[in-house]
C-alpha cells in the first residue's frame, strides 16, 4: 500500500510541473528573477552578436526562455539590462567591421605562392650588411610602449561598467514621481523602468544625476554615448 502511494505521488509531481510550472517559481525573490533575466538577456545578446542579428532589447523575443505564460516585470528589467551590457562589452571588445568589396583587382593577374617570381639581384646591387641590433632594440621598446598604452586605454574605457553603482530606492522613487511615471525622453508611461546617469559618471548617484527611462530610450542613449 505504501509503495502504491509513493508511485502515485511520483507520477503526480511531473504532471503538476507540466500543468502549472509557475507554481515552483513563486518562491523566487525579485533579486533572483532579476538575476535570471540579466543572465538570459546577456546570453541572448552574445548569440545575436555572433549571428549578426541587429540590436534588440525586447524581453525574450524568441520565447526560448518563456515558462508558464510569460515573465515578470522584474525579470524583463534584468533581461534588458543584461542584454544591453553584454552587447556594449562585445562592441567595445571587437567592433563589427564591414568588409569592403574590391572591384578593381584582377585576381587572374595575381600569382599564386607557387608562381611568385623572385627578383634577380646582381652582386653589385646586393645590400651591404650592417649592425642593426640597436634598431631591433628600439623597435621592441616601441612595441612594448604601444601595447601598454592600448591596455591602459581598454582598462579605463571599461572602468565605468565595473564601477557602476545603482541609485538608492528613495532616489528612484523621487525621480519617478517627479517625472509622473513617464519616460524622461519619449514621455510614455513606464511599465519597465531603467535609471540612467545623466552625465555618464556611474559613480555619481545624486538625485540630480538620475533620470528614469524606458528600456528602448535607455538602449538608444547607451549606444549613442559608447
Amino acid at each position: 500500500m505504501m509503495v502504491n502511494k509513493l508511485l502515485a505521488v511520483g507520477m503526480l509531481i511531473p504532471m503538476l510541473m507540466l500543468i502549472a510550472p509557475n507554481v515552483y517559481a513563486r518562491h523566487l525573490s525579485d533579486a533572483q528573477r532579476y538575476s535570471d533575466g540579466f543572465a538570459n538577456g546577456g546570453q541572448a545578446a552574445a548569440t545575436d552578436r555572433q549571428q549578426g542579428i541587429p540590436f534588440n532589447t525586447v524581453c525574450d523575443p524568441t520565447g526560448n526562455y518563456t515558462s508558464g505564460g510569460g515573465h515578470t516585470t522584474t525579470y524583463c528589467t534584468g533581461w534588458v539590462n543584461g542584454y544591453t551590457a553584454t552587447w556594449n562589452n562585445a562592441v567595445q571588445a571587437q567592433p563589427a567591421t564591414k568588409p569592403q568589396a574590391n572591384t578593381t583587382t584582377n585576381h587572374a593577374s595575381i600569382p599564386s605562392p607557387q608562381q611568385s617570381v623572385q627578383p634577380v639581384v646582381s652582386p653589385s646591387q646586393q645590400p651591404i650588411p650592417s649592425d642593426s641590433s640597436w634598431t631591433g632594440g628600439i623597435l621592441f621598446v616601441l612595441v612594448v610602449i604601444i601595447i601598454a598604452a592600448i591596455a591602459w586605454k581598454i582598462k579605463h574605457s571599461k572602468g565605468k561598467h565595473r564601477e557602476r553603482q545603482d541609485f538608492s530606492e528613495s532616489t528612484q522613487e523621487k525621480v519617478l514621481e517627479k517625472q509622473h511615471h513617464r519616460c524622461g525622453h519619449c514621455k510614455r508611461l513606464l511599465n519597465v523602468v531603467d535609471y540612467d546617469h545623466k552625465n555618464g559618471d556611474r559613480s555619481d548617484n545624486k538625485e540630480s544625476n538620475c533620470v528614469a527611462l524606458c528600456p528602448n530610450c535607455h538602449a538608444i542613449k547607451t549606444r549613442s554615448t559608447r
